[in-house]
C-alpha cells in the first residue's frame, strides 16, 4: 500500500464541504440566500478549521449564500483570505443548470491541481451530487459540515479519496 502511494506522485488536496447547519427553512422569512448558520453550524464551522489547516487550505470558494460563506469564514479569517463567492454554487441558482456547476468545478480542480494549490469549495444539498461527481467521485449523502478530499493528480484527476463526517 505505501508503495502504490508513493508511486502517485504528488498530488493537491481539493475538499468539497457542505454548509454548516443553518436555520430551518419554515424558521426564516427572509430571502433563503441570506438564512445563517445557527449555533451548532458556528460550531461546525470552526471544527472545520483543523481540517482545512491540515491540507493547508489556500484557496477557499463558497456559495455566494450567507450559509456557505459562514461556514468557511472562521478559516478564511485565521489564515487571512478571502472568500471568494460563486453564485453558480447556490441552489438557487445552479440547481437548474447543473451542467455548468460541474464545468465550474473541474476549472476551479483543474487550476488548483496546475498550481499545486489546495483548495476548499462550499456547497449545497442540492448541488453537492454534482459538484463530487465532477471530480470523478461516486456522491454520497453529506451531513452538514461533512466534507469530500479529492487529491488530485497534476491534471486534476482525483487519485485518492477521503470523507469526513463534522465534527461538531
Amino acid at each position: 500500500m505505501l508503495a502504490e502511494a508513493l508511486e502517485l506522485g504528488p498530488t493537491t488536496p481539493f475538499l468539497i464541504v457542505r454548509h454548516a447547519k443553518a436555520m430551518d427553512r419554515k424558521n426564516w422569512s427572509g430571502r433563503d440566500q441570506a438564512r445563517p448558520i445557527t449555533a451548532r453550524g458556528r460550531k461546525q464551522a470552526k471544527a472545520l478549521i483543523p481540517l482545512l489547516e491540515s491540507f493547508d487550505v489556500q484557496q477557499v470558494y463558497s456559495s455566494t449564500s450567507t450559509r456557505c460563506v459562514q461556514t468557511l469564514q472562521p478559516y478564511a479569517r485565521r489564515r487571512d483570505l478571502d472568500v471568494k463567492g460563486w453564485s453558480l454554487l447556490s441552489e438557487e441558482v445552479g440547481e437548474p443548470i447543473l451542467h455548468d456547476v460541474g464545468k465550474l468545478v473541474r476549472r476551479l480542480a483543474k487550476e488548483a491541481a496546475a498550481n499545486g494549490t489546495p483548495t476548499a469549495v462550499c456547497g449545497h444539498r442540492p448541488v453537492l451530487p454534482t459538484m463530487v461527481e465532477a471530480l470523478g467521485i461516486k456522491h454520497r449523502m453529506m451531513q452538514t459540515g461533512a466534507t469530500v478530499i479529492a487529491h488530485l493528480d497534476p491534471r486534476g484527476d482525483a487519485v485518492a479519496v477521503e470523507f469526513h463526517r463534522p465534527r461538531a
